[in-house]
């Protein structure tokens, strides 16, 4: 949180340097030097992500165990979110099955973004050991006692519960594929209020 915060106050001073020169020195405008600050900010930031997720990909491909692990995880994954995704043709709720597919497209982009940032797969380990298996289990497993005719007082109060719980691991879902995004994104009100102070201070 400090680093991030850190990043921010720099890349706010850098902007707001920006600003104070072609304010004074070129157009006289506070709108246009305002705009070329944050023109300025926004091809920073992007620099130093570059040079930070650079060097986290060379990390995993200076380790090609980590490479290959990483590599493999994520084609499993895509490979079980995939299966998943066929197999809700085998429920008769459309609301479940929408729900699943929901899952199953937030799950892609987890593996997707995993795919692109090798670095980051640890983040995600949790999520790829435990609650994808948990999910497919789950889903199968309805899938079976739904497809049931003899259904009992007991089978219709676990398939209830699935279709309860399914919102839950949506959520679970989202939130994973946010905080792999957490560090690609600095806090967007602590930038501007970053910015504006360091305008606030330079005029």
């Amino acid at each position: 949180m400090f680093l991030r915060f850190l990043i921010s106050l720099i890349l706010g001073i850098a902007a707001g340097k920006v600003f104070h020169f072609f304010f004074f020195y070129f157009f006289d405008s506070y709108v246009i030097s305002i705009l070329v600050g944050i023109l300025a900010y926004y091809l920073i930031y992007r620099s130093l992500k570059y040079i930070v997720t650079r060097k986290g990909s060379k990390t995993v491909l200076n380790d090609p165990f980590k490479a290959v692990a990483s590599e493999k995880a994520v084609r499993e994954g895509m490979e079980k979110l995939k299966n998943l995704r066929g197999n809700t043709r085998m429920i008769a709720n459309n609301g479940v099955a929408s729900k699943v597919v929901e899952i199953c497209r937030i799950g892609a982009e987890i593996f997707d973004y995993l795919g692109k940032n090798p670095g980051d797969i640890s983040k995600a380990r949790q999520f790829i050991n435990y609650y994808l298996d948990a999910t497919e289990k789950i889903v199968n497993q309805y899938i079976e006692l739904s497809a049931r005719k003899d259904k009992t007082k007991e089978i219709e109060d676990s398939l209830k519960r699935v279709e309860s719980m399914l919102d839950s691991i949506k959520d679970t879902y989202s939130k994973q594929l946010h905080n792999l995004l957490e560090d690609d994104l600095l806090d967007l009100n602590t930038e501007i209020s970053v910015l504006e102070k360091t305008m606030k201070y330079e005029s």
